[in-house]
């Protein structure tokens, strides 16, 4: 999350910016990206489609057909006064938080 990155009291939208290769020989349709958690809202962007917005878990995403070569991936996360609030209430955890999983 965004206090690990040295903003605990950061609120508004932040991006997570990665690539994936798809292992050799996989095909490249019927993925879906799998996410631990996200506080409070994100929206999933491959190779600058929209892939839908989510406000709740389950933090799951199908996926348009992949590359064979890198596919990129943006994550954009919104935040409410969470973080702002954390100034009373600490660790409030905000932003994107665990691991990702493409998943087939």
């Amino acid at each position: 999350g965004w206090q690990e990155a040295g903003l605990p009291h950061y609120m508004g939208a932040g991006e997570y910016t990665w690539t994936e290769s798809l292992p050799s020989g996989s095909t490249l349709s019927g993925w879906r990206l799998e996410l631990d958690q996200v506080v409070d809202s994100a929206e999933l962007f491959v190779n600058g489609r929209s892939c839908d917005r989510r406000a709740w878990g389950p933090w799951r995403w199908q996926l348009p057909k992949l590359k064979k070569a890198e596919n990129r991936f943006r994550l954009v996360v919104s935040s409410t006064a969470g973080n702002r609030l954390a100034l009373i209430c600490p660790n409030q955890a905000q932003g994107w938080i665990g691991k990702a999983y493409l998943v087939q």
